[in-house]
């Protein structure tokens, strides 16, 4: 590991970096904390000890600038003191600190609780590449769900709109920003159908699918019909987070429909003209 020794008695700190090297270590020394703050930001180190009395900045303030940095990953800080009261390892820990050494070092302490800063370290990264991979996966669902031909919505566990895509925002005319948090069946569900569709979001909220529902949405002047499937979302404990819904626009189909129903009618009202005209001569051909 790379590792900042910082202390202010040379001796001290030159026994703690030649000791280091034998554990197969690389170490840089700064005799005081402003020096190893300012080596600190240009170089990044895995652990570094730091005595805790020191001129300029000492150890428990360049701990807390070392906490309150977030341009490197984690790093391990051991306190290096003579100190052994409760009350002073309270605030070691309070200021971020990870571990103690009391001096006199012993070598075979330092070694043991750079193993524990090993194990520590390596948590640590195993963490942050899991949640650089669920950023990506987060990331990577969020542009498929924007691109979406298909209007989307998200909902919480409380029916309170979370996600809200593209073509939905071309479909209902209102922009996610507008209806993020607000209720999902205040924003898009018509008046006359609020309590059926309540009862429908209730059950799917409870783990049951809702397959193509179809509702009348009043846009203006002008109605669309929707049909409306929606599927629960559950953690990986199997606790229900919310659901995410599709709505399709099939107005033309709706409307195709009804003028085919139209046109069937007019047409059986043709036949039925036709046969009683078929009738009426059929009459006349056999009347004298």
């Amino acid at each position: 590991m790379n590792i900042l020794v910082v202390e202010d008695n040379r001796v001290a700190a030159h026994f703690l970096v030649k000791t280091l090297e034998k554990m197969g270590h690389t170490s840089q020394f700064a005799e005081n904390g402003a020096l190893a703050w300012e080596l600190f930001q240009k170089t990044p180190f895995e652990v570094v000890i730091s005595d805790w009395e020191m001129p300029e900045m000492d150890g428990l303030q360049l701990c807390r600038h070392i906490r309150d940095y977030h341009e490197q990953a984690y790093t391990y800080f051991i306190l290096l003191t003579a100190k052994s009261q409760m009350e002073d390892k309270v605030l070691g820990l309070q200021a971020g600190a990870d571990d103690f050494l009391v001096k006199p070092l012993d070598s075979g302490e330092l070694m043991a609780r750079l193993q524990v800063g090993t194990r520590i370290l390596t948590m640590h990264n195993q963490l942050a590449n899991m949640g650089s991979s669920l950023h990506a996966a987060q990331k990577r669902f969020s542009e498929l769900f924007m691109g979406l031909p298909i209007a989307g919505i998200t909902i919480d566990e409380q029916g309170r709109i979370q996600e809200w895509n593209r073509a939905c925002e071309s479909l209902i005319g209102l922009q996610g920003r507008m209806i993020y948090e607000q209720d999902f069946l205040d924003t898009v569900a018509p008046p006359d159908m609020r309590s059926t569709l309540e009862k429908e979001i209730q059950e799917l909220l409870k783990g049951k699918h809702i397959s193509d529902y179809e509702w009348v949405f009043q846009e203006k002047s002008t109605e669309r019909y929707l049909l409306w499937n929606a599927i629960p979302l559950a953690s990986y404990m199997g606790a229900i987070t919310g659901a995410i819904h599709t709505l399709i626009d099939i107005t033309q189909i709706k409307r195709t429909e009804q003028q085919v129903r139209l046109y069937s009618q007019e047409l059986e009202e043709k036949q039925k003209e036709l046969w009683r005209m078929n009738e009426l001569l059929h009459q006349q051909a056999l009347t004298d």
